[in-house]
Formats: structure tokens, sequence, C-alpha cells
């Protein structure tokens, strides 16, 4: 019989901590290496999404920022490790690839701190990027006239399946334009790189200019303005891959130009933000497990277009799908796709990106969702891992434990946790997590069971990472495996 969560508790452990406390670190004036750096980055993050802040107050941008500067700290311990010990140096997945120096301010030499710049770190360069999209509605509407139209009219990608319709495709000049374009307002100065090692939220809040209110007006004007920046101009778009974790961390994306849904989304609503126009965002998750965004304006509501209410695709460059098409090929109500994610969901749906791509390198399977190996007890107890790479499955493991912590009462986040740690080899954590699962279960079956289905919250197509239930063959397994789990405690223990 599984006990209470309070008393839940590994055979081989006397306590009833379900984590080990944090480590303390030191300010970051004594950090001298990336090691450190990373640790900082992770105790800031659990600050900045302290279950005790209201989700209103977390600051999106700068904890994904925080994510992505743990990142390349780490790939940059790594690749310390490596030299030390005179071997050939790791290959850092995602962001960290081109940032072997990703924390090499904490290094006594000095050298650059990061593979990204100041600008990227302080924001600032979302900043400069909603002047650029100000100015350019200006030019085209600042005399008062009616908005384009274009937008309206314009030609949205056909229905289909969901693997031709997640995939658009990639602007590959993109990368030139967006490292010409920004690199010249790049900071040089010591002062300027000084500025990175701890990521802001950007500049302070400001009365809005006297544009923002006409650009709040005409919505779909000031999109288009801000597509023809981001996706003309300065070459974002989407990363048309799967498997690349600098897809999934917000610098890199800034940096790059490439980006998966929800990165891509989170710099677009940012952009927006600091146009004067706020947007509300929707995370949903397809059968095969990959996240996908859609916004729309959060005062005014789904813009009205195409003859019907429509909300944005920021990955298919901005244009606009309607909200039948969207619940279509998600399998979710129009009531439940209007209901805008959470500042944690929207984070958490991040992480599980960047936990994907850490996963799949670390068992060396293929990246794309329906090739993957699923992170669930069958893949265990059938023993389909055959090899692992502990560096890519350690960061995958920090990616689980930040979505545990944002979502605590998501089973699916904290079964991958369990299941995660089990490969690790830190069977006391897997023990520790799988059991709350069937805790969580048991004690709320029926109601759990009976929340399922279509509306956004079950465990099928469009679920959210606030899912409170699992299937059946997922549930079955998860018990062998904790009994397998016990055993292996007992006996090692014994």
């Amino acid at each position: 019989m599984l006990l209470s969560r309070r008393a839940f508790r590994s055979p081989t452990r006397s306590g009833t901590q379900l984590k080990a406390p944090r480590a303390q670190v030191r300010p970051s004036a004594a950090l001298s290496t990336p090691g450190e750096v990373a640790d900082r980055c992770a105790g800031a993050f659990a600050l900045e999404t302290a279950a005790s802040r209201p989700d209103a107050a977390i600051p999106l941008l700068k904890a994904a920022l925080l994510v992505a500067l743990e990142e390349e700290a780490a790939a940059a311990a790594a690749a310390a490790a490596d030299a030390a010990a005179g071997g050939a140096p790791a290959q850092p997945g995602g962001a960290a690839a081109s940032g072997g120096a990703a924390s090499g301010a904490a290094n006594a030499g000095g050298g650059a701190l990061s593979s990204s710049g100041a600008a990227t770190w302080s924001l600032s360069r979302l900043d400069a990027l909603a002047d650029e999209a100000r100015r350019l509605f200006l030019e085209r509407h600042g005399s008062g006239g009616a908005g384009s139209q274009r937008m309206q009219e314009q030609q949205r990608p056909a229905p289909g399946p969901d693997a031709a319709r997640l995939l658009t495709r990639a602007v590959s000049d993109g990368l030139a334009l967006i490292r010409q374009a920004l690199s010249a307002a790049e900071p040089q100065t010591a002062p300027a790189q000084a500025a990175a090692a701890e990521p802001r939220a950007g500049r302070e809040e400001a009365p809005r200019p006297p544009a923002a209110d006409w650009l709040a007006r005409n919505p779909v004007a000031a999109l288009e303005c801000v597509n023809a920046v981001l996706f003309d101009r300065q070459g974002y778009a989407a990363c048309n891959r799967w498997g690349d974790a600098a897809d999934a961390q917000l610098a890199a994306v800034l940096e790059g130009g490439l980006g998966n849904c929800v990165a891509l989304c989170l710099l677009y609503a940012g952009v927006c933000e600091r146009l004067g126009l706020p947007l509300a965002l929707r995370a949903l998750r397809d059968e095969a497990g990959a996240y996908y965004c859609v916004a729309w304006p959060s005062e005014a509501g789904p813009l009205a277009a195409a003859g019907g209410r429509c909300v944005i695709d920021v990955y298919g460059k901005g244009a606009l799908l309607t909200v039948e098409e969207v619940c279509e090929l998600f399998a979710v109500q129009p009531e439940a796709l209007l209901v805008p994610s959470s500042r944690r969901a929207l984070l958490a749906a991040l992480l599980s990106e960047l936990q994907a791509a850490h996963w799949s390198a670390a068992c060396g399977c293929a990246p794309s969702p329906a090739a993957r190996l699923p992170l669930l007890p069958s893949t265990a107890l059938r023993g389909l891992v055959t090899r692992l790479d502990g560096r890519r499955l350690e960061r995958a493991i920090a990616a689980a434990g930040k979505r545990v912590a944002l979502m605590p009462r998501c089973l699916r986040a904290r079964m991958e946790l369990g299941l995660l740690s089990y490969f690790a080899g830190s069977y006391d954590d897997a023990f520790l997590e799988l059991g709350i699962c069937l805790e969580e279960l048991a004690a709320g079956r029926a109601a759990t069971f009976q929340a399922g289905g279509g509306g956004g919250g079950g465990a099928g197509r469009g679920g959210a990472e606030s899912e409170r239930t699992l299937p059946p063959e997922v549930v079955v397994d998860a018990g062998l495996l904790l009994d397998k789990l016990r055993l292996e405690l007992l006996v090692a223990a014994a």
C-alpha cells in the first residue's frame, strides 16, 4: 500500500525530504568556474519561479534566459573537464555548441562571458526590434489611415497531417541577415560584457509612447509590421528540425535566428509587449508529444479576419489561423483553446522541448517525436536503452526537475523525471518520483480519469502541462517498475 505523500520515502532513506536541499553558491563576484555559474543560474531560476510567487509576477523572458545561460555554462564546464582530462573536447548540445567559453568571465583569466552578447542577455535586443517595428508602423500608418489588409488576405497554410503542418520552411539566408543587422550594435567594452553576467528583465516600464494607442487600436496592421521586421528583415524563422537543444534556448534564438515554436513565441510576444500590444499565448501538445504555440492580443482577443476569429501562428511566420483550424488540428474545444497558458506552463513547455532534445541525444535515438525512443516505463522494463551519454542525460534531468518544480501536479512531468533518474542510476530519486505519481493517481483516480479528454487538460492531443492523469497502460507499467526499484534498493541495502 502506498504511503501518504508527506510520509512517502525510499526504502533506503530514513528522512522524509523529497528533494535534497539546494547547494549554496557564492555571489557572482566570487564565481570562478562554469559549474558555479550553472549552479547559480539554476538557483536564480528557482527563485524567480518559486511556488510562492504569483504566476503573473514571474519574469518570463528572464527565466528563459536563465535556462539558456545555465545550458551554456554546463557545456563550458563539460568542455573544461575534457580539456583537463586531456581528452578530445565534448560536443556540447544546443546553444553550448557555439559557447565553449559560455562562462569565461567567471574564469580568472577573463575572456568572453558567453557566446551571446550583452544586448541579448539584457534583452535590449528585443527593445531594438520593437523600435524597428514601431518605426515601420509609423511609416506605413502614421497618417491614421486604415491598416493594411494584406495580413488578412495572405494565404494561410492548408490543414494537413500534423507532421506537415508543424514543419515550416526555414529561411536559410536569415542567419546572415540577423548577424549583419544586429552585430553592429554589440557592446564591446568590459562594463558591457559584465552586464551579461545576469540576465535582466529588459528596460524598465515606461509610459506608453504616443504611437502605442494607435498600435493597440490596429492590431492586425501592428502585427504585420512585427512580422515584416522579425521574419523578412531580420530572418527569424522556424528551426524546421528536431533534436537541437539550441532551438529551445532563447539566447541562441535571438543570436542565430532559428528556434522552435515555444521559443519563437516568447520572442514574438516580448517584441509585441514592448510595442504596447501584449499577447496571450496558448501552448498545445500534439499526439506525438511536441509542443506548439498560438497567440492573440490579450486585450482585444482573437483577431477578426478571414471571415472568423483568428489566432497568430508565430511558427508559420505570423500567419493567421482560424480558431476552427487549430481546434481541428489539436482536438481541443474553442473555449479551451482560448484559455491562455500560464507563465509556468509556457516555461514548462519550453523545458519539455529542451528535455526531449537532450534525451534523444543521450540515448542515441532519432530526435523527431514520432521516431524518438519514448520516455515511458515500458522503455525501462523492456531494456530498450542500450547506450547513454551521461552529460546529456544530466541536462535532461535538470530540465525535467525544473518542469516538476513549475508544475508539481503534472504527473507526466514527474514520471519522466523519475524515469530519467532511473536511467541515470539514481534509484532513490526514481523510486520517490514514481511512487508519488502512483500515489496521486490512487488518491484521485476517479476524478482524474473523468477529467481526461478533448478539453485540453487530458493526456491526449492538446493536453497541457497541468494534466493530472496518465493512460492506464502507463500506470500499470509504472507500478511494475516501482516494484523492481523497491527490490533493487532493498538488495543494495542488504
